[in-house]
């Protein structure tokens, strides 16, 4: 079927997150929007998604971040900064980068679940067809 682009204000993320509801109801969900209506976003805003779940509060010696981040969406263009910080939230020791300002690891490892993609094609999506378990 030929879908339109735009998803409106209830898009795949959102049909996800109820399937994780169904799945698992004693599961608290952070809904965070990182694309615009027409699926179009960029690396910075996600980032500042995933920080933001990995400390809510903004106070790392609280245990209040997600243990799993969904992420429903994929682009066919690779990133090293974001494979770098996908890789740096799954890990649990002290980020070592030239940032004067270091990620502060999570108090414990996260779950990234990203897509994979679509289009039943041989092209790679990003951020899945990357490498970045806990690096």
């Amino acid at each position: 079927p030929n879908y339109p682009r735009d998803c409106g204000p209830y898009g795949h993320g959102t049909v996800v997150a109820g399937l994780v509801a169904l799945a698992a109801p004693e599961a608290k969900i952070m809904p965070l929007r990182v694309l615009d209506p027409q699926g179009v976003g960029n690396n910075w805003v996600l980032m500042e998604a995933i920080a933001y779940a990995l400390d809510p509060d903004g106070d790392p010696s609280t245990d209040d971040g997600a243990d799993v981040i969904n992420m429903s969406l994929a682009t066919v263009h690779q990133s090293d900064i974001l494979r770098q910080f996908v890789g740096e939230a799954c890990d649990d020791k002290k980020i070592e980068n030239e940032d004067p300002n270091p990620i502060t690891p999570p108090a414990h490892p996260v779950v990234v679940v990203v897509a994979a993609g679509n289009n039943a094609s041989d092209l790679k999506m990003y951020p899945a067809a990357e490498n970045a378990a806990g690096e």
